[in-house]
């Protein structure tokens, strides 16, 4: 067999701004703590794959720790906020805007290696792009998941979970965002998609993905249409709630309908084929669902047997 560059993964354990369950920030470390039971043979790789994985930065955990109970609390009683609660929001928004900061100086130190990041929510993965973006002029996002997080405020809070595509959005390197499995989305949304200058190419989960498929279609012309969207360099954002329910019922904001596992693998495997991979994220993987644990355990690994070395 041929060593390959080892693949950073870089956790991110913070999930201030989640809306419904909460906990994956605890992600990160309970992936690690389980990988050791994955073989290292990758699904379509003819060579292992190591994992690299990185001490969580204290400062993202500190503030993760300090501003997560505050948060949730504000987003149970949204849009009824007390006064209090309106002056902590306003510390909690500042707070959320340092994170890409933070995640933007530890992604370029590791440069040139591979990075895989792990969440924690979606949206934690800003200053990734960003840092990116430092090396790549032009690159396409393909996003994984049931919600299209278009929005530009979510909750009161400015760096929401449900916002994160609207800063991918406005990253100028980013060329265009392919959406797979979108299932659940808010007429705002749609409605800023269209207004955006950065194209968005959303396959509806049930419209362009499983109706076809009921129909005769095939899931290879499918992922063909799919990939026919990116440009050559390609960053693929996965929401672990993209995929079917029994996959991971208990991620953050569960939904009916997803892709199931070997779905995903083929789509991967074909975008590996055809594109230039350049970073991937895992979010949204809850720790104390053990089956999303290791199905997110195991996408982590084939997510960075997929990226190619820079």
């Amino acid at each position: 067999m041929t060593d390959i560059y080892p693949t950073i993964i870089y956790p991110v354990p913070w999930d201030v701004t989640t809306s419904f369950g909460h906990g994956t920030h605890g992600a990160p470390a309970a992936i690690q703590s389980i990988s050791h039971q994955l073989d290292p043979n990758h699904p379509f790789q003819p060579h292992p794959v190591h994992l690299v994985f990185r001490d969580p930065n204290p400062i993202i955990c500190e503030h993760n720790n300090r501003f997560a109970k505050t948060a949730h609390a504000i987003t149970a009683t949204a849009p009824k906020q007390s006064a209090k609660q309106k002056q902590e929001l306003e510390i909690i928004n500042a707070a959320c805007a340092q994170l890409p900061t933070w995640v933007y100086n530890d992604v370029s130190r590791e440069w040139p290696n591979p990075v895989v990041l792990c969440g924690g929510e979606h949206g934690v993965g800003i200053g990734y792009i960003r840092a990116l973006a430092d090396h790549y002029s032009a690159f396409s996002i393909l996003q994984i998941d049931t919600h299209m997080d278009c929005r530009t405020q979510y909750m009161g809070f400015d760096f929401s979970h449900a916002s994160v595509m609207t800063y991918y959005a406005n990253c100028p390197a980013v060329t265009g965002i392919t959406q797979v499995g979108i299932r659940d989305y808010d007429a705002t949304e749609v409605a800023f998609q269209k207004q955006h200058p950065t194209p968005f190419h959303v396959f509806y989960d049930y419209t362009h993905l499983h109706r076809p498929l009921l129909e005769g279609e095939t899931w290879a012309n499918i992922v063909n249409a799919i990939i026919d969207t990116l440009d050559d360099h390609v960053v693929i954002s996965l929401d672990i709630d993209g995929l079917a329910p029994y996959l991971g019922n208990h991620t953050g904001t569960p939904m009916p309908g997803g892709l199931s596992y070997n779905q995903l693998l083929y789509l991967l495997e074909t975008l590996y084929k055809k594109r230039r991979i350049i970073g991937a994220e895992l979010v949204e993987v809850n720790p104390y669902d053990r089956l999303n644990t290791v199905v997110g355990t195991r996408l982590l690994q084939v997510l960075s047997g997929v990226i190619h070395p820079h």
